[in-house]
């Protein structure tokens, strides 16, 4: 950030902040701050206690060119810090909420066919590739729940998994016959009996982590031909929307996806269910006027 901005201080402390809670990782740490370094070079040196409306939009109008969705997370970034400083005391209210924030683009996800997912399955080059791929498409697992697994996480004799999530929030889901099976080959073969599950094979103490884990898959995907190009939307997400498409296609109930998905509403799984067409096919069907 530039040395001459009165919101480095601020901003320093408020991304601290979300480390310490458990509330961000790395990449989305990078994220704010690289937000917050664009803020304040276009709030400058201006008293803090100037921080308002205005400013915000000021910092919108330097990027004309970022897309809908670029702008939709930044604001979201900015309100975040802005509920910083106000309880911090740095301002009395915090702007953003007087404005309205940039508006998503409703997008239906992109998912993997079975075959695709089969051909990354089969480049998988070792027992914990394929141990990460298919925890991201079977057990819907996000990749920093893959790198925070621990072997004690997981119960095989009833086929659960602990996962901790953003926020280290908590849930327990079904692990598949084919997950289990795979788990128990790579700990066999790994001779792993306690701590992490997706290990360093450099240091084998210590846990990947989500970038890591996230390498893994789209190594295997580059492999199998299904990814040929950065930025085809082939990353390690698509899997886990790929699982949760496939079990809604395969009559799974909504409240129950979400949960495995570890979603706070069933909102957020909209853009799934627009993928199952099936029942919407019958009830748009037959209808000739």
């Amino acid at each position: 950030m530039t040395m001459a901005s009165t919101l480095i201080g601020p901003a320093a402390d408020f991304i601290a902040e979300r480390i310490k809670r458990g509330e961000t990782d790395p990449l989305t740490s990078r994220n704010y701050a690289t937000t917050l370094r664009q803020l304040a070079e276009s709030f400058g040196k201006r008293p803090l206690r100037r921080f308002g409306r205005r400013a915000v939009e000021r910092f919108f109008e330097a990027y004309p060119d970022w897309a809908v969705g670029t702008r939709a997370r930044k604001f979201s970034e900015i309100n975040q810090f802005a509920d910083f400083l106000e309880r911090r005391g740095h301002i009395d209210r915090n702007p953003c909420r007087d404005m309205k924030a940039p508006r998503r683009p409703r997008t239906v996800p992109r998912t993997l066919p079975r075959d695709e997912v089969s051909a990354i399955l089969a480049h998988t080059p070792d027992m914990r590739a394929t141990v990460v791929v298919l925890l991201m498409v079977q057990e819907v697992c996000r990749r920093v729940e893959v790198s925070r697994l621990e072997l004690g996480d997981i119960d095989l004799e009833h086929q659960t998994i602990r996962l901790v999530g953003k926020a280290h929030h908590e849930r327990v889901v079904h692990l598949t016959d084919q997950t289990a099976r795979a788990i128990r080959a790579y700990i066999r073969a790994e001779r792993i009996t306690a701590g992490p599950l997706i290990r360093s094979k450099i240091d084998p103490t210590r846990g990947l982590t989500p970038r890591a884990c996230a390498n893994i898959m789209t190594s295997a995907a580059y492999s199998a031909g299904v990814k040929v190009r950065g930025g085809d939307s082939v990353a390690p997400h698509v899997l886990r929307k790929t699982g949760l498409t496939d079990m809604l296609r395969g009559g799974a109930k909504q409240r129950d996806v979400q949960k495995a998905a570890g979603h706070a509403n069933l909102a957020s799984l909209e853009p799934y269910v627009a993928l199952v067409l099936d029942g919407v096919e019958q009830a748009m069907g037959g209808r000739d006027y």
